[in-house]
């Protein structure tokens, strides 16, 4: 950006371009107008994500409705940012939450899924929020069929969203027994996080104190970033819809709706008691009726 004191300082009449005048004037008068420029620059330039301070990120995310996740990177959170518009075209729908889940849930972008209790499954792969933002490391997105198209088709295109309709054979048992009044819920929804982001390493009653700062109890993140997910899920679910309960597993292929041994609980599906957080093991001791080598996050009614 040329100075002012320069571009005038040549423009000058040759009364002008003498050694007072021009300490006056030049280096003097017009050096504040170049301060201020400057500072109009800076200002400008906060406006654009790839342009902008990093002291400004939070305020475009604020601006934009979107949340950083604990462990994001700077670069990450500039490409996220630019595709602003994208991500809330998908609000509302299952690849918008899926893809805003993923994306807070950085480095590893986890693969995601949704489980509806009128047996639909939708799946992100992992990645595919890298994919998107065009991170080193993770493959670009194509572009469709046709030529570029929206965000959700380029995914679909790619394979890294997918979705399967098993309403004709139901799988998904989750509390048939354990409330069978909840079957009429239709907004109820499940979401499957497959790794270990999330991941609580200990039980409740291993010496962890539930107000702890440095983590949730049993989790390593914070108290503060388990509740922003619950306001990323809450602001891209279904209108009127909210997830039943978080499923953190360890593997990609739990619930996969194209197991051959989809919805048998011999092979870790749920068997209808899930709903359950603990039954009588029949001999007066209370055990969980769910798998112990899975974590849950639970909604609250009011969630």
């Amino acid at each position: 950006m040329t100075q002012i004191r320069h571009a005038v300082a040549k423009s000058l009449p040759r009364w002008l371009q003498g050694p007072n005048a021009q300490s006056f004037f030049t280096e003097g008068l017009c050096t504040l107008y170049d301060v201020d420029s400057q500072w109009m620059q800076t200002g400008l330039f906060q406006r654009f994500p790839s342009l902008c301070d990093t002291s400004a990120l939070p305020y475009l995310l604020a601006d934009r409705r979107l949340r950083r996740g604990p462990y994001t990177s700077d670069l990450a959170v500039r490409r996220y940012l630019k595709l602003w518009i994208d991500q809330w075209q998908l609000g509302g729908l299952a690849a918008g939450l899926l893809l805003a889940v993923q994306a807070f849930l950085a480095p590893e972008y986890p693969q995601v899924r949704i489980w509806t209790r009128s047996q639909i499954c939708y799946t992100l792969a992992k990645g595919a929020a890298g994919r998107a933002l065009g991170l080193a490391g993770f493959e670009p997105l194509p572009p469709g069929p046709d030529g570029d198209r929206t965000l959700s088709e380029r995914m679909r295109w790619a394979g890294a969203l997918t979705r399967a309709d098993l309403s004709a054979s139901p799988v998904w048992d989750w509390d048939s027994i354990s409330h069978p009044a909840y079957a009429a819920r239709w907004w109820h929804f499940w979401l499957i996080i497959a790794g270990k982001p999330l991941w609580a390493p200990w039980y409740y009653d291993q010496g962890v104190l539930y107000d702890d700062p440095a983590h949730s109890w049993g989790s390593f993140y914070p108290h503060g970033e388990q509740f922003v997910l619950r306001q990323i899920i809450r602001d891209f679910s279904p209108h009127a819809a909210r997830p039943h309960t978080v499923v953190l597993s360890a593997l990609e292929a739990d619930f996969d709706p194209a197991d051959p041994n989809a919805g048998n609980p011999a092979f870790g599906w749920p068997d209808g008691r899930w709903g359950w957080e603990a039954v009588n093991d029949g001999m007066g001791g209370a055990v969980s009726p769910r798998r112990l080598d899975l974590r849950y996050l639970d909604s609250k009614e009011g969630d």
